[in-house]
Order: C-alpha cells, then sequence, then structure tokens
C-alpha cells in the first residue's frame, strides 16, 4: 500500500505527536513532578534547619543563665530551696528598709521535672521601700517570679503602704543533684 504525501504527513504528525506523548508521559511530567516535590523537600529541610538553629542559639543564649540557677538557687530538694528563699526575703527587705509583718510558703506543685513553691509575703513601707524590695525579687540570681500583688494604703494621704505579694521558687527534684551538692558541701 503506496501512501500519498498528505497520508504520509499525517502518519508522521500522528506518531510525532504519539511520540511527544510518550516522551511527556514517560520522562518530562515525571521530571517536573520530581523537581517540584524536591523543591519542596528543600524547603521543609530549610525551614527544620533555620528552627535548628534557632533552638541552639536559643540554648546557647539561655545556658549562662541556667547554669546561674543551679550556682545560686536551684537547689534539689524543697527544704533547701525553701530556706534559700525565706533567707533571701529577709536580706532583700533590710535592704530595702521594707518591714515583713508575715512570709510563709506553700504548695508546692510541678511541671517537666521543676517544683513550684509558692510564697507569700505581707508587710509594710514607703513607696520607696516596696518599690526596692520588688526590684530586688525581679533582679534576683534566684529562680523567683512575682506571680500576684496586692498594694494599698494603711491611712490615706501619708506614704505608708501595705503589700502582699505571692511569687514563687523554683527547685529540682534530682536525687544525683542531691548528692552533688552534699558531696559539694563537705568539700
Amino acid at each position: 500500500m503506496v501512501l500519498s504525501k498528505r497520508e504520509e504527513y499525517i502518519a508522521i504528525a500522528a506518531l510525532a505527536v504519539v511520540g511527544i506523548l510518550l516522551l511527556d508521559g514517560i520522562a518530562i511530567t515525571p521530571f517536573f513532578e520530581r523537581r517540584d516535590a524536591l523543591q519542596a523537600k528543600k524547603q521543609r529541610l530549610l525551614n527544620e534547619l533555620e528552627q535548628a538553629e534557632t533552638l541552639f542559639a536559643r540554648k546557647r543564649n539561655a545556658a549562662p543563665r541556667w547554669r546561674g540557677m543551679l550556682e545560686n538557687g536551684l537547689k534539689s530538694d524543697r527544704a533547701a530551696a525553701e530556706s534559700r528563699v525565706l533567707h533571701a526575703i529577709r536580706d532583700w527587705s533590710q535592704q530595702a528598709g521594707f518591714t515583713v509583718l508575715s512570709r510563709r510558703p506553700e504548695r508546692t506543685t510541678e511541671k517537666n521535672g521543676l517544683h513550684e513553691i509558692g510564697f507569700q509575703v505581707s508587710g509594710t513601707g514607703t513607696m520607696s521601700s516596696i518599690a526596692g524590695f520588688l526590684w530586688r525579687i525581679e533582679s534576683s540570681s534566684l529562680p523567683v517570679r512575682l506571680t500576684d500583688l496586692k498594694l494599698g494604703t494603711r491611712r490615706p494621704g501619708v506614704d505608708d503602704l501595705t503589700l502582699e505579694a505571692t511569687f514563687s521558687a523554683l527547685f529540682v527534684d534530682d536525687p544525683q543533684l542531691q548528692t552533688s551538692e552534699r558531696t559539694e558541701g563537705t568539700e
């Protein structure tokens, strides 16, 4: 069977279209899909790398503060932490000229291996002495934070105020830390 020129062109065009469709199905479309998947994976990995770098930077920044907490006050048992904070309250109040009327520890709560003791302090003083006392709590190297604060006047028109403050302190319940603290204390 002899094909005319026109039929030959049609046959060549049909074979070319079929060839292009096969090439597209076998090579071109999978190539672009794979490329898009690799780009998405690359972007996801870059995001994970950025998060990891941020985490390491936060760890580097937090490490000195954590060491300071361990060295200066993050005790390994409730009694040591409570004693340390009660002594600190006495020192802070004396330095600020604030009169402490009562100071008492409260319940202990636990979060992620860290235990938190609440403390309630009430007392009287001038605005300056109360501000100094609160500043010492906030700037302390001990792991404490102010959680509640009530300020009132004893006599209207006079710089004679009352303060009721609640704050919390952290300690670690770690037997290994308790052992190392005992051995450090004996050396």
